[in-house]
């Protein structure tokens, strides 16, 4: 209790009437028209969780929340926006908030969400549309709290400091939302109601009444000077309280402006030196990879250096090889040449061999053992295997008889006029072995073989010695 003869100021007296007063929430307005977020528009609760945008249609108030794990005044302001937005639920208010972020990384926006415990929605990280809306509200500083109507028109700009303020009492939370359901009836152009509170006690008589008031207030005043103070006078004393002074709230309402100015101002310097220091960051990392990118590079030049003077060398040997193989190859052309040549030499040989011989033909031979030894079988001799005179029993079909190895032949024997048979004909084949006597048909034929073997034991005796050469 106060002592009787003291005044309360008009100051304290207007904070005990405010203190007291129960403000009415404005009711919701009629507005069919859904939120202006995209119905596209990835929003997630902190667990990474989509949540439909639906959930932001029956909302009057939205408010863009731009903020970051890693700005020391977004930490501050969050105890008091988480105390705001409890309030204004737990009294069933139509507002809802998201979360714009401005982290570095998806994973740092979801543990900032976690650690905050934010109740509300956020934009996630890797949309557009979180750039847009940071170029379209102009965001060089945070933190940013905008609020919005559903339909997407703009209610305020820059409310974290009346927010701040008004997280200390419910009753100024409710004040500052009615503000802005005011602002949302305006723009809307629906009919604003008059502000109102609920009155507790007559305190307020002096402070929202009329004329009238001021009347009696005077009335009191000159009463007072003739009666002695009563017992309890706090009330009193509230009542003869002279109104706050239009000029000093405007004085008031622009100290309130400047400072926050002068706080948007710091915040965005705050911002500005957070991003430069990030840009140095950033550029300290970039040097350093670059550095390492070209220690890398310059190692990859050492590596092909060796590789490329390892080819030279290997071109080098590569190139007397070739040389090697083309004098090689030379060698053997001239080889070649020699053979063919010599091949040349051999067919022409042949040739005059073939045109000056004709080793085949029937011949009789005596046989020397069997049931027809003593006795003359006619055979069918040619030339095989270059020195082979094989002989059959029909002209060259079935199997040879026997052969006379011409290389073996010693002698050409013609025996005398008596041991010949009356053609005079015969004539005998000596080799190591064995002493083959044969018959002519006539005796030109039989000087005709004996030509012929004779030439051509003389050639092959000749070939034997190119041989041996």
């Amino acid at each position: 209790m106060m002592a009787s003869d003291d005044v309360m100021p008009p100051e304290a007296s207007l904070a005990a009437a405010e203190a007291s007063v129960k403000f009415k929430y404005i009711d919701s307005p009629e507005l069919e028209d859904p939120c202006w977020l995209p119905d596209d528009t990835p929003l997630i609760n902190s667990e990474e969780q989509p949540i439909a945008k639906t959930a932001l249609d029956q909302m009057d108030i939205i408010a863009l929340y731009f903020s970051a794990e890693w700005c020391p005044p977004c930490n501050k302001f969050m105890p008091k926006l988480l105390k705001f937005y409890n309030y204004l639920k737990e009294e069933e208010r139509k507002f809802e908030l998201v979360y714009v972020s401005n982290d570095n990384t998806k994973e740092s926006m979801l543990a900032y969400m976690k650690d905050q415990h934010m109740p509300w929605v956020g934009l996630s990280f890797d949309s557009p549309l979180g750039e847009q809306l940071r170029t379209n509200f102009k965001v060089a500083a945070i933190p940013l709290l905008v609020i919005l109507s559903r339909n997407g028109k703009v209610i305020s700009d820059y409310a974290k400091k009346p927010v701040e303020s008004a997280s200390s009492s419910h009753d100024e939370i409710t004040r500052l939302y009615n503000n802005w359901m005011r602002k949302l009836l305006e723009i809307n152009g629906i009919p604003v109601p008059e502000e109102e509170p609920e009155k507790k006690g007559g305190i307020f008589s002096s402070l929202f009444s009329g004329g009238k008031k001021k009347d009696r207030h005077q009335d009191k005043k000159q009463d007072k000077k003739q009666q002695s103070p009563p017992q309890n006078a706090t009330e009193d004393h509230i009542d003869e309280a002279p109104p706050v002074s239009k000029q000093k709230n405007k004085m008031n309402e622009k100290l309130l402006c400047q400072k926050e100015q002068l706080e948007r101002e710091k915040s965005m310097e705050r911002q500005k030196v957070g991003e430069k220091t990030k840009k140095l960051h950033d550029t300290l990392a970039s040097n350093a990879q670059m550095q390492k990118e070209l220690e890398q590079k310059e190692e990859k030049i050492r590596i092909l250096e060796a590789k490329n003077e390892t080819l030279k060398q290997t071109a080098e040997a590569k190139t007397n090889e070739v040389e090697e193989l083309k004098q090689k190859l030379a060698m053997l052309e001239t080889e070649l040449s020699s053979k063919a040549a010599e091949e040349k030499k051999l067919y022409d040989e042949k040739r005059e061999l073939l045109a000056n011989i004709s080793l085949h033909g029937w011949l009789c031979k005596r046989g020397v053992k069997g049931p027809t030894a003593n006795s003359w079988r006619r055979r069918y001799f040619r030339i095989e295997e270059g020195s082979k005179l094989t002989y059959y029993k029909t002209a060259g079909e079935g199997p040879p008889r026997g052969f006379i190895d011409i290389d073996g032949i010693t002698s050409v024997i013609t025996p005398p006029a008596a041991q010949q048979d009356k053609n005079n004909c015969t004539f005998h084949l000596v080799t190591d072995g064995r002493t083959y006597e044969l018959l002519a048909h006539d005796e030109a034929n039989m000087k005709k073989w004996l030509s012929n073997l004779q030439y051509m034991k003389e050639w092959r005796a000749k070939q034997k010695r190119e041989a041996q050469q």
